[in-house]
């Protein structure tokens, strides 16, 4: 169950807690859950004391309604908004979880900048103890500087003890930073690194390892994106922009603008070496791929009927306004094709992933210029 006792000075209500309340809305489906989280919602945008005891009692109530109704990702979610509201949980742990800002490159940064600067102060209480004691061994040395982190642990354990109350702006990230680089970072020591001259190295060998580089990392990326259960198309968008080359080399870059005709906003429009588009429309990847049907097997969800029939539409406006699209901005809409990134099997565990390709193969064959 999740802690919901508190008083309006120590329960905190800001963006983070508005933010990680739409990425509850949009995942929740049974209408009396629904409502509770209204219910929170409406506190939250009318009351004047926002935080407070009245606030906990709706999000525990929430909670309790998502419980009931078997919905057990939602109700995580709202025990994680309690959990930041009271304290429990740091704020760059749930912007990272729910993929509230850009929290992955942020945190990163915020990491390695910390990792640094803990190396500099090591290099220099190290010169500063063998300054003072020039007799000293390297155990020694070892010692002192096992000393100096065990008293810096301390500290932070000491104020996390207390995480009933809020810990709030600086205070709470170094939380956060000594928490990461005591307890989940953890160094390759036995890797070896190789050595080579860069001058025995063709350029364009080192161009293509650079860009082979960037998208291993922006790979990194998107993969966390999709198997967080919790992004939302935003988050996915934001994700493969400027990623056209994992759509395939047919593709030369994307139009530098979403919208053609009144009415239709394309998440990522592809360019073909002749200047033909391609649409890519991007759904979130924890929704159902496939249902039971009868005894027929598996047919493909409504989800996937309405994203391709939006698609659809796309290119039926895109073939009428063909004419004026090629004279404001020179994309060739004639047509044009579509592709439907959504869903995931991982979310669908109870049906094999080899079935789930088929009844889409199967469901493929019957739309030849748009494909889910």
């Amino acid at each position: 169950m999740p802690h919901t006792d508190g008083s309006r000075r120590n329960v905190r209500s800001d963006q983070v807690t508005r933010l990680l309340l739409d990425c509850i809305e949009e995942h929740v489906a049974d209408p009396d859950v629904r409502a509770g989280v209204a219910d929170l919602r409406e506190h939250l945008t009318r009351s004047r004391n926002r935080g407070g005891k009245r606030m906990l009692e709706l999000a525990g109530f929430a909670h309790r309604e998502a419980l009931a109704a078997g919905d057990t990702a939602t109700a995580d979610r709202l025990d994680d908004l309690i959990g930041h509201a009271t304290g429990r949980l740091l704020t760059n742990d749930v912007t990272r979880k729910y993929q509230l800002y850009d929290a992955r490159e942020t945190n990163l940064h915020a990491v390695d900048l910390m990792a640094s600067n803990a190396h500099a102060l090591g290099a220099y209480q190290a010169k500063k103890y063998l300054a003072d004691h020039p007799e000293a061994t390297a155990a020694e040395l070892v010692d002192h500087l096992e000393g100096l982190s065990e008293l810096s642990t301390k500290v932070v354990e000491d104020r996390e003890r207390g995480h009933y109350r809020i810990l709030r702006l600086d205070t709470e990230r170094q939380v956060w930073l000594a928490e990461v680089l005591t307890r989940r970072v953890h160094p390759d020591l036995d890797n070896e690194v190789g050595v080579f001259d860069l001058s025995e190295v063709e350029l364009t060998s080192l161009v293509e390892a650079a860009q082979l580089q960037l998208r291993r990392e922006r790979l990194s990326v998107i993969r966390d994106v999709v198997e967080n259960p919790n992004s939302t198309e935003a988050h996915l968008q934001q994700a493969l922009r400027g990623s056209y080359w994992l759509f395939g080399g047919s593709y030369v870059g994307e139009a530098y603008r979403r919208r053609f005709t009144t009415g239709t906003e394309v998440d990522i429009p592809l360019l073909r070496p002749d200047g033909s588009l391609h649409v890519v429309e991007l759904k979130r990847a924890n929704v159902p791929l496939v249902r039971t049907y009868r005894s027929f097997g598996l047919i493909v969800d409504r989800r996937v009927h309405e994203a391709m029939s939006q698609v659809s539409n796309y290119l039926t406006a895109f073939d009428e306004d063909r004419h004026a699209i090629r004279h404001e901005h020179g994309v060739e809409s004639r047509r044009a094709t579509g592709t439907v990134v959504i869903g995931h099997p991982a979310f669908q565990s109870q049906f094999d992933e080899q079935k789930i390709t088929e009844t889409l193969r199967t469901y493929n064959a019957e739309h030849a210029r748009g494909s889910p």
